[in-house]
């Protein structure tokens, strides 16, 4: 009977953008999946679900561009798509606010401009980061209910005993970008699997 391989994969960097297999350096998650400079002790190509999940991993990293690298209407678009989203969820705007990462004193006209399609700023990392995890939550949702819509707000606003009996989006609001990472790798495996 063949032994299954053991294998150690190091903590990944935080992806880059959003859907984005790759790692903050640029690396890409097939190199972290018995690459050079892999510290497996043995590479995980004997594992074909390995494999197959650096490939997908792989693809996300190639086919899904930074939002820097969008054109401005399509930097709006996202905007747009992030904030109705958020209205869906059912988010007031101090909790849109702080789910965003933008302190409790800002005006809450900044939200309408971003509603109106003022493309998020690129230039604030901790914001792009957390528009990949809002992005990465709704994807995930999206899968894990793809027959009703509505269950996902349902989801999102149920106690959970996985989040000590909170509900997902009040660890999105009260635990930062850190409940977005939380909630993120309870909904999708692959995030999780390459976050751990």
């Amino acid at each position: 009977m063949p032994t299954r391989s053991v294998w150690f994969r190091p903590r990944l960097p935080a992806a880059c953008a959003i859907g984005c297999g790759a790692g903050a350096d640029g690396a890409s998650a097939a190199a972290w999946c018995g690459g050079a400079g892999s510290a497996m002790v043995e590479p995980c190509k004997s594992d074909p679900r390995q494999v197959r999940v650096a490939a997908r991993a792989e693809e996300r990293a190639v086919s899904t561009p930074k939002m820097h690298e969008m054109t401005l209407t399509d930097q709006a678009e996202l905007t747009r798509a992030v904030m109705h989203m958020l209205d869906v969820w059912g988010l007031r705007d101090e909790d849109q606010l702080a789910v965003l990462g933008f302190p409790p004193e800002t005006p809450k006209q900044v939200l309408r401009r971003y509603r109106q399609g003022t493309p998020f700023p690129t230039d604030n990392l901790e914001l792009m980061e957390r528009v990949e995890h809002l992005v990465g939550i709704a994807e995930a949702l999206r899968t894990t209910f793809p027959r009703d819509p509505a269950m996902t707000v349902v989801w999102l606003q149920r106690a959970n005993r996985r989040f000590g009996g909170r509900a997902p989006l009040a660890v999105m609001i009260d635990d930062g970008l850190d409940g977005l990472i939380a909630i993120r790798a309870h909904l999708d495996c692959i995030f999780a699997w390459q976050s751990a």
